[in-house]
């Protein structure tokens, strides 16, 4: 009995646990390159990347639109703010691609009043409810 119960409560910490996807590099420097340029065309500075390295959970209006500028120069997000699945699983390696296409499956279904709330929306959904975190 004492073996079940050890069990169970190493499946239930793994299940809470976030999923982590590493881009490979040469991704990341596509991801790093597009973020540069859209960091400058929206005057945002790196502090607004720490808050988001950091978890914090505001609608950052500013920060949504260079979100969304750099999905969008890397293809990746359509005018509406939502993903483009298959081109958003080319990033990732391919031990990732299936637990990333269904969590973007299930959060693309997500609503807004415009793109920049719907990217808002979807992300969150990546976030909160998928527990997918994609790093570079």
């Amino acid at each position: 009995m004492r073996y079940v119960t050890a069990l169970c409560l190493i499946f239930a910490l793994e299940c809470a646990c976030e999923v982590v996807i590493q881009l490979e590099p040469e991704k990341a420097a596509k991801v790093i390159e597009s973020a540069i340029k859209c960091s400058s065309k929206h005057g945002l500075n790196f502090d607004v990347l720490e808050r988001l390295r950091s978890k914090e959970r505001t609608k950052d209006e500013k920060f949504l639109k260079f979100l969304y500028c750099t999905l969008d120069d890397l293809k990746v997000v359509k005018k509406n703010g939502y993903f483009i699945e298959e081109e958003a699983l080319k990033f990732v390696p391919k031990q990732h691609q299936a637990v990333l296409k269904k969590a973007l499956e299930e959060c693309n279904k997500k609503q807004g009043k415009d793109r920049i709330d719907v990217l808002y929306n979807v992300s969150r959904c990546m976030r909160d409810d998928s527990n997918i975190r994609v790093t570079i």
